[in-house]
């Protein structure tokens, strides 16, 4: 009789109501997203133009994100970046990075940006950048000569080779001769 009478209880505690609900509590988290992922500026005219690209650190996250200031490493010099002093990201929450490049003649150039933060699942990131200048450079062989002692009257020759290893066409406007007293 005993078992009947705890069959009857357990039946009547599985199926009544209950006012209270067990629920699971999620872990709140921040979550760094950097978008883009890297920065390509192509190709600029070297001297006359400069580019101007910026990245975004954005907290996709449900608790604040604590961001260190961007570092850029640039051996170069030829890229800048400026931002705004924000250390604290709250959930939604964006940061911009500007990011600028000016070449100063052909030439190839990459650099990074490090971000780091307090996300645990990625602590570090990095932003790759690239740019190219595009100008003419000007070749000059032999770039140097003595010639030495010379005899009055007499005189020498040197054939000197112009050339253009830049990626733009390279113009001529005028060439000087220098020379030192006597003029003969």
């Amino acid at each position: 009789m005993f078992t009947k009478y705890l069959l009857f209880a357990l039946t009547i505690f599985l199926s009544a109501c209950s006012d209270s609900v067990l629920m699971k509590v999620q872990d709140r988290k921040p979550q760094i997203l950097v978008h883009p992922d890297a920065v390509d500026f192509s190709n600029l005219l070297a001297g006359s133009e400069t580019g101007e690209k910026y990245i975004s650190i954005i907290n996709v996250g449900d608790d604040t994100l604590y961001v260190d200031a961007p570092v850029l490493n640039d051996i170069d010099g030829r890229f800048n970046i400026s931002h705004d002093n924000v250390q604290e990201l709250l959930p939604g929450d964006l940061l911009d990075v500007n990011i600028f490049y000016n070449p100063i003649t052909f030439e190839n150039n990459i650099a990074t940006i490090d971000i780091q933060s307090n996300d645990a699942e990625y602590p570090n990131i990095t932003v790759d950048i690239k740019g190219a200048g595009d100008a003419p450079v000007i070749t000059l062989n032999p770039e140097g000569h003595d010639f030495g002692t010379i005899s009055i009257g007499c005189d020498n020759e040197l054939r000197l080779t112009v050339g253009n290893v830049g990626n733009l066409p390279l113009e001529i406007t005028s060439v000087q001769q220098m020379v030192t007293q006597p003029t003969d």
